[in-house]
C-alpha cells in the first residue's frame, strides 16, 4: 500500500533518515502511488543527500531525473 508506505516513510524522513528521504524521492520521481512531481522529488533527494545518502548523491550528479 503506497500510501501507507509514504506516511511511514514521511515520519522517518522528518526525523532525518536518508534512507527514507531517498524513498520519498523515488516515490515522487515515479508517480508511484502520488502525483509526479519532480520538484519535490529533488528537494527530497538534496535532503537524502545533504544526510549522506550516496545514491541520492548520484542521481542528483547525474541530472537525469530531470528528463523524465
Amino acid at each position: 500500500d503506497s500510501q501507507q508506505a509514504m506516511r511511514w516513510f514521511g515520519l522517518a524522513a522528518d526525523q532525518r533518515d536518508p534512507q527514507a528521504q531517498l524513498n520519498l524521492a523515488l516515490f515522487y520521481l515515479r508517480g508511484d502511488g502520488v502525483e509526479k512531481d519532480i520538484n519535490l522529488a529533488e528537494q527530497w533527494l538534496r535532503r537524502a543527500a545533504g544526510n549522506g545518502s550516496k545514491r541520492a548523491q548520484g542521481i542528483l550528479a547525474s541530472g537525469r531525473y530531470k528528463q523524465q
